[in-house]
This record gives C-alpha cells, sequence and structure tokens, in this order.
C-alpha cells in the first residue's frame, strides 16, 4: 500500500509538459518537447500508442509576438514513460546568427497545440525555455537528447526514461554534465546491457569515462547495497585538492623525477542502493575499460606518460595511455583494468651514457624510460647488452599492462613469498602470462631466453586484448625463412610464429631466430616498446 501510494503521490510531478532544448552558439536547436499523454493521445485523435512516424512540429520565433515561424522543426515520437510522451527534434534546423533568442510553440499536424509559447530560449547553449525538464522519483533529469547523446548541464542524474532513450538510439551513449559525476539507473543499463557493445561515456570539462555495460554484475553490485531495485551506478571524476594532491606532486617531483601536467584525477564507479548503501567497483577483471584525460597544453608523446597512485605503497606506476591532438586540444586516452588516481607527466630519463643514439634499439630504451616502464642501473647507466632474469622480465610485464599486484602468492615452489619479485611473479601467473616448469619452479634468477621472451609477450598482447591467431600453414609461413627452424621447442612454436608476423621479433640478423639465446636487457626493452604499440597501449616512438 506504500508503494502505491509513493506512486501516486510522484505522478503529478511527472505528467507535465514542456521544453527541454539547446539553442546553440552555431544557430542549430537541438534537445526535446514533451506532453501530457492524454494530450498527446487527444492530439492523434485518441490514439493509444505512438511509432516513431508520429511527429508534432515545433514553430521557433523571433519575438513572442510573432505570428509567422522563422523555422518548423519536425520532432518524431522517442518514448513514453510515468505519463509523459516524449519527442526529439530533428537535427538541420539552423536560425541565423542575428537572433539572440527565440520562442518555441509546438503543434500537432491538425494545428492543435501541444505546448504553448515558450519563454525566451537565449543562445547561450543552456536548457532552456523557462522550464525545468522533468525528474524522476529518484531525482534523474530528462535533458535534451541529440540522438545517442545528452547534456545534463550541472545536473548530475538523469532519468531513466532518457537513458532508455539514448540507448534505444544506439549502443553507445554519451552523457555530457559540467559536474564532476553522473548517476545512472541501474533499470535503464539493465535493459541496455544487452546490446552488442553496449558503453555510457561520461564526459566533464577534465575528464570522460567509458564504460562497457558487460563489465558490471547487476545482480552482485545489488546484493553488495542490499537490493538491486533502486539502485544506480555512480561515475565520477574528480580533481584531487588538498593534503593527496600535495603528496603526489612531492613524490612527482622528489622520486620519480618527472614534472606534473595538470591535476591529478581520481576516477570512480560506485554502485549505490536505494538505501544509501555503497560498493566501489575497484576492478574490471581483464576488461581495459577507456578514459581520457584533457590536457590544457600540446605534449610529446615520447616524453609524457600517464601513472597510478597507489596510495599504500606512495608509489606512481605506469599506465597503457596514448596521447592525441582532438579539436586542438591535446588529451591523454588510458586503458587500464581497475579504477584509481590518474596523473600525466612530463618525463625525460633517456640519457644513458652507454646507450648512442646509433644504438639499434635506443629509441626503444628512451621511450619506455619516459614511460617509467623500464630503468636504469644508475642514473646515467642502462647495460643494454646484460642479459635478463625470469623474474625480472616478469616485473617489466606486469609493470607494461598497468595491472595491480595479486593479494595470491605465488604457487612455484621456488619462489620465497619475501622475494622482492614476489608480488610481480604471482600477478603474472595469475594473469596467465607465466606457466612456469614441469616441475613447479619458475626459476626465477635464471636468464631468460628469446622464445621464452617472445611467449611471455605474446601473452600479455592476448592479455591486452589481442585475438591474433595463426593456422598451422600461417605458422610455417612465419618462420620458414628462419635457418635455425629446428631449435624452435613445440611448445614455443605458435607464440614464437605470431611474435615474429606482429613484428614483435625480428631475429638476429636476417634469418636466425636464436630463440634459445640468452635475451638481453635491450631485447627485453624492444619487445614490450613494439607490443605495447601494436596493442595501441603507447604510441610509437616516430609519432612524437
Amino acid at each position: 500500500m506504500s508503494a502505491l501510494l509513493l506512486v501516486s503521490v510522484l505522478l503529478p510531478v511527472l505528467a507535465f509538459a514542456g521544453y527541454s532544448v539547446t539553442f546553440k552558439q552555431d544557430g542549430t536547436i537541438a534537445g526535446q518537447v514533451y506532453g501530457n499523454i492524454a494530450d498527446v493521445k487527444a492530439g492523434f485523435n485518441g490514439r493509444e500508442a505512438f511509432t516513431a512516424a508520429d511527429a508534432v512540429y515545433v514553430h521557433v520565433y523571433s519575438k513572442a509576438t510573432d505570428v509567422t515561424p522563422l523555422s518548423i522543426i519536425k520532432a518524431t515520437y522517442s518514448v513514453s514513460v510515468n505519463g509523459v510522451v516524449y519527442f526529439g527534434l530533428l537535427s538541420g534546423n539552423t536560425i541565423a546568427s542575428t537572433y539572440g533568442s527565440v520562442y518555441l510553440k509546438t503543434l500537432f499536424a491538425n494545428g492543435t497545440v501541444l505546448e504553448p509559447l515558450s519563454s525566451g530560449i537565449s543562445r547561450s547553449g543552456a536548457i532552456g525555455g523557462g522550464n525545468t525538464p522533468p525528474t524522476d522519483s529518484a531525482g534523474g533529469v530528462t535533458p535534451p537528447i541529440t540522438g545517442t547523446t545528452a547534456d545534463l548541464g550541472a545536473a548530475t542524474s538523469i532519468s531513466a526514461a532518457a537513458l532508455t532513450q539514448l540507448f534505444a538510439g544506439g549502443a553507445e551513449v554519451t552523457i555530457r554534465t559540467t559536474g564532476d559525476f553522473v548517476t545512472l539507473p541501474a533499470s535503464a543499463l539493465v535493459a541496455a546491457a544487452g546490446k552488442a557493445g553496449a558503453s555510457v561515456t561520461i564526459e566533464t570539462d577534465e575528464a570522460t569515462y567509458t564504460l562497457p555495460l558487460s563489465v558490471l554484475d547487476f545482480a552482485a553490485l545489488g546484493t553488495a547495497v542490499g537490493g538491486a531495485e533502486g539502485m544506480s551506478i555512480r561515475i565520477s571524476m574528480t580533481v584531487v585538492t588538498g593534503a593527496d594532491a600535495a603528496t603526489i606532486t612531492k613524490e612527482v617531483g622528489e622520486i620519480v623525477g618527472a614534472e606534473q601536467i595538470g591535476p591529478a584525477i581520481d576516477f570512480t564507479v560506485t554502485a549505490v542502493g536505494a538505501n544509501g548503501t555503497t560498493f566501489e567497483i575497484e576492478s574490471f577483471g581483464d576488461t581495459y575499460v577507456k578514459r581520457t584525460i584533457k590536457l590544457a597544453e600540446e605534449v610529446d608523446p615520447a616524453t609524457t606518460t600517464v601513472v597510478v597512485w597507489d596510495e599504500d605503497a606512495e608509489e606512481l606506476n605506469f599506465v597503457p595511455a596514448t596521447f592525441d591532438i582532438i579539436n586542438d586540444k591535446s588529451q591523454a586516452t588510458i586503458y587500464r583494468n581497475a579504477n584509481s588516481i590518474y596523473v600525466v607527466l612530463s618525463v625525460d630519463k633517456a640519457d644513458f651514457t652507454d646507450v648512442p643514439a646509433n644504438h639499434w634499439a635506443a629509441e626503444d630504451i628512451a621511450l619506455l624510460s619516459n614511460k617509467l616502464i623500464v630503468a636504469g642501473v644508475s642514473a646515467d647507466q642502462f647495460q643494454p647488452n646484460r642479459n635478463i632474469t625470469r623474474a625480472e622480465f616478469a616485473r617489466l610485464v606486469v609493470r607494461s599492462l598497468g595491472l595491480n599486484n595479486s593479494t595470491e602468492e605465488a604457487e612455484f615452489s621456488d619462489v620465497d613469498a619475501g622475494a622482492w619479485y614476489a608480488d610481480e611473479v604471482a600477478t603474472a601467473a595469475e594473469a596467465g602470462l607465466i606457466f612456469g616448469y614441469d616441475d613447479g619452479t619458475f626459476r626465477p634468477n635464471q636468464t631468460i631466453t628469446r622464445a621464452e621472451l617472445a611467449a611471455m609477450v605474446v601473452r600479455a598482447m592476448t592479455y591486452a586484448g589481442s585475438d591474433v591467431e595463426l593456422t598451422t600453414d600461417e605458422q610455417a609461413a612465419a618462420l620458414e625463412s628462419f635457418k635455425d627452424l629446428n631449435q624452435v621447442g613445440a611448445w614455443a612454436q605458435d607464440e614464437l610464429a605470431i611474435a615474429v608476423s606482429e613484428g614483435i621479433v625480428l631475429g638476429v640478423g636476417a634469418d636466425r631466430l636464436a630463440p634459445n639465446s640468452n635475451a638481453t636487457r635491450a631485447e627485453a626493452t624492444a619487445m614490450l616498446a613494439r607490443y605495447l604499440v601494436n596493442v595501441g597501449f603507447i604510441n610509437a616512438a616516430d609519432e612524437a
């Protein structure tokens, strides 16, 4: 009975009509008009159901006293929710730049008025019409919608009706806010989750967050917050301030030896129950989720990186990211399977006296040093020709993927829980990057061979989302030009063939793979750089 009473109280709030539009700077009018369902039915001669072929017409006037409209915009049926019917304005209408504001009146095809004359809407890009957009029971706004894009203005929540309408237009929707978070009704997300590739992108002034719906286990989240009914998902991108910001800036300058570009931003996704209980979603398994940070200055991709702030260890570690110019402004595009605080840094650590400019791996060593993936053995020495151990490379692969360390201990008999590499080896094993030997050992201090190096890199590519597969004939074709092919163990042929075909392994000389030769620090760095570029986790050196 209490639920029925609540609905009866809410309906008068929901069942009103008005305009929710934007008069943009370029003169276009976008958004939607909405009407009481009883009035809309009357305008369609009592019809009970509507389709996308049904339309009303928005007349645009320069003054409230005008009789002749400047333009007539067709608005087609979108959705009916809670006693309100929504019609989306079609694009292509442009008002001359001489008009600083407009007035709207909406009519049915027979001339009957659905919506009387609005108040003036200025050419400011604000939600206008003199009316407040309708809200649902959770306070979610129904904003102007164009296709799969909605602009909330200063609002930070969207109604289930509006979110459903967005997903009706396509699988990938975008919601803009001038705030730093948006709350999404889980009911609409659950309904859209069945669409292939369904995702929602939240855009703020500082950043964007693209969340694939496939990473959300709605049943488990409902259990975590005390029930799925009334649950919402909050996506936030908050600029870090105060003591936390000061600590990060100090770490950047004193320990990492870099320069911070812009503020640190805390990206979070939180399930919120109807009772206010919250559950933060910290990991997305092996799915890499995209975020961007907008930058005020143009940057050089070769000397710029993104790092994640590890609050517990007070460390900054590499995060996969590329840098691009979008609409004449630089932005960092970040890929990671976990949430945290991210910072963009300018780094120049590539001045090693034992890596001359003409060294075959100089470019890759410089690139990954500036990305904070590899490091020298001292401030000015890299030792490119020194062999690298299996533990050392496991650590580099884990770092290159931006993985959080596993909370489990490594199950190899020769990996002591207190060893410096124990966490990274356990993480690499959990991610399927390493398998160890038949006797249950990992042999962490054994030097790694080129075949083992290639195999781990190809597994890292697979973990990052690469789905390269070769037939038996394609494997043979990739390896046939190498005279020492008979030295490749059966266990390594598939992965080594992929590494060759993808340009990760180039061979020693023109016709030798040297699969069983010990790998050097330079070779390890080069293979890491090539795979990271291959999967789109960093820019290529020549993109600087």
